[in-house]
């Protein structure tokens, strides 16, 4: 009870075979209990046991649980505790240190979720690899939290489902989280589906998809607003926009890069752990930030990793930036490519060598000559 008062911390008693009422007026074996003590005590042992009384009569006006004699079976009481406790414990996800410059991007997309606050708000957050796509879902998830007993935060959604065993994992991840019992098995994906809609569809909840990468995939874990109840949100981030555009439940809001004062705050946390520039450095950062174009991502990778370094060894990486990106920065934004098929591949690497600066007119034309079809 002393956590309770100091730390604001929740108590919830259990009345184990015994009745609440008996705590609170120290009666029955309560009341035999503490005559007992009482016997032959000296002032400091009396002084604690009025202590005992006191805490033992505000915990029995608490609500908490209680087993009585004849009762369900005692193993079916813990899991109902576990599973109460566990609604109380809010699973914030790590967002990490120095989160610069995301407020318009929050700010936008709190207005699409806003806009159906008393229905069902579906909302999709697309853009390129690094623009903060998940670090925004992230933000605004752990900022709702406190709204909803039911949620459920599923990184990585492309990773997880490649194939039809990992979406059936995913469906039962989502399950698990929202429902808190770890002992429900799927069988296959269309009775994930099921148990989704039967489940959730009078449920208020939180979800967050990240990282879909195709309609499909949000078709099996989250497709309609009928799914779950009113006032629940359901976030998707993605690469691919036409995952958002062929389902109109979903709003879209494209994830912008930094601004340029941002971008120096962000650059200068990794580089100098410090939310300004060096004084000596300012001609080199300028040409960091040129080349990171806003992009979260780089910034965060390039100032890490030049971090206490020399000047000369700054002007060695941005001259050699010029033609090789680092691999950090690179592996991040291949995945992009990687996940187009070969003919696509190739009309890519066509561009990237001998259309660059061209006019998009000008280069669709030339592509559509030679029947490959850009526009798809």
């Amino acid at each position: 009870m002393e956590c309770e008062a100091e730390k604001g911390q929740k108590v919830f008693p259990i009345f184990y075979h015994v009745e609440p009422t008996e705590g609170r007026n120290q009666s029955g074996t309560y009341g035999e209990a503490f005559k007992n003590h009482e016997r032959n005590a000296d002032d400091e042992k009396k002084k604690k046991i009025e202590e005992w009384r006191a805490a033992l009569r505000k915990a029995g006006q608490l609500k908490g649980f209680q087993l009585q004699d004849g009762d369900r079976f005692e193993y079916k009481f813990i899991e109902h505790i576990i599973g109460e406790i566990g609604i109380l414990i809010r699973k914030s996800v790590h967002v990490g240190e120095n989160i610069v410059g995301i407020d318009e991007n929050l700010k936008q997309v709190k207005l699409l979720i806003d806009a159906k606050l008393d229905e069902v708000s579906m909302v999709g957050i697309y853009g390129i690899g690094g623009i903060g796509k998940t670090t925004i879902a992230k933000v605004i998830y752990n900022d709702m939290l406190e709204q909803f007993k039911h949620h459920s935060f599923l990184e990585n959604v492309i990773e997880g489902s490649k194939d039809d065993h990992g979406l059936l994992q995913l469906q039962e991840k989502l399950l698990h989280d929202i429902l808190m019992d770890k002992t429900m098995k799927l069988h296959n994906v269309d009775e994930g589906i099921k148990m989704i809609k039967s489940k959730l569809y009078l449920g208020k909840v939180l979800i967050v998809l990240d990282d879909v990468d195709c309609p499909r995939k949000s078709k099996f874990l989250a497709d309609s607003p009928g799914w779950f109840g009113g006032g629940s949100i359901i976030i998707v981030t993605t690469r691919n926009k036409r995952c958002l555009d062929v389902n109109k439940a979903y709003s879209s809001y494209e994830a912008k890069g930094l601004e340029k004062n941002n971008a120096l705050e962000l650059f200068s946390w990794n580089a100098f752990q410090q939310n300004h520039l060096a004084d000596n450095y300012v001609d080199l950062c300028n040409r960091v930030l040129h080349h990171a174009k806003g992009l979260p991502l780089a910034l965060v990778l390039l100032g890490s990793f030049l971090f206490q370094r020399g000047k000369e060894e700054w002007e060695s990486t941005l001259d050699r930036l010029k033609t090789i990106p680092l691999y950090d920065i690179q592996k991040v934004l291949r995945i992009s490519y990687d996940r187009i098929d070969d003919r696509c591949k190739k009309v890519f690497l066509d561009i990237a060598c001998f259309f660059k600066d061209w006019g998009e007119k000008t280069v669709t034309k030339i592509l559509e000559g030679c029947r490959f079809h850009p526009k798809i």
